[in-house]
């Protein structure tokens, strides 16, 4: 089988991160993505994310009904920071057979080198890095190529048509007003609502 794995605190999840789902399931010939909110991400602070159990639940709802999603707690379980290596470390313990597909934004080749132990990450995974109209297309191709000579790694990349839209500005919206935002799905906003989440 071939996994994608797409990771972020989805503080709240939208269908922008759905809308990337989808499309590297379809262009990397991917039979699954897994959906996996962070437990404690080293590299924000906690102050402004939510509760891991509540990211996780709107992740669920988000994606609830697609076959080819799941939602995974195998960050949210693990105590201390949140690193990317272990977790592939994790899902290939449990799918020894099949193969992993990393799904990032196309910006992170070039800050991935610097993560904690990024060889492990090249070694465990195929990266799909997703382009972004803010980056030169030349500049993805020179640093994949860089990545591939120096340390061996698999990458894939993918044109994609971001949504405009944001976690933070979606938080914003949910702060001042009471009507669902563009881009957050009904069940989701229903659930932040019962939940009294994000209010100011």
């Amino acid at each position: 089988m071939r996994y994608g794995i797409l990771g972020g605190t989805f503080n709240p999840i939208h269908k922008g991160h759905v809308h990337l789902a989808e499309e590297a399931l379809k262009k990397a010939s991917l039979d699954k993505v897994f959906f996996v909110p962070t437990g404690v991400p080293y590299l924000k602070k906690q102050n402004k994310v939510l509760d891991s159990s509540h990211r996780l639940k709107m992740v669920e709802l988000a994606i609830e009904g697609n076959p080819n999603f799941e939602a995974s707690d195998i960050e949210i379980k693990r105590e201390g920071d949140t690193y990317t290596f272990e977790t592939l470390q994790e899902f290939n313990k449990l799918y020894p057979e099949d193969e992993f597909f990393f799904i990032m934004g196309a910006d992170c080749l070039f800050t991935i080198e610097n993560w904690y132990k990024p060889e492990i990450i090249f070694e465990l995974s195929t990266l799909i890095a997703v382009g972004r109209d803010d980056l030169d297309n030349e500049d993805v191709k020179v640093k994949s190529d860089d990545l591939r000579k120096r340390f061996g790694a698999k990458i894939i990349t993918i044109d994609f048509e971001m949504v405009n839209v944001s976690s933070t500005m979606i938080r914003e919206a949910l702060t001042i007003g009471s009507t669902k935002p563009d881009f957050l799905d009904e069940k989701v906003f229903e659930y932040i609502k019962d939940n009294h989440l994000y209010e100011s």
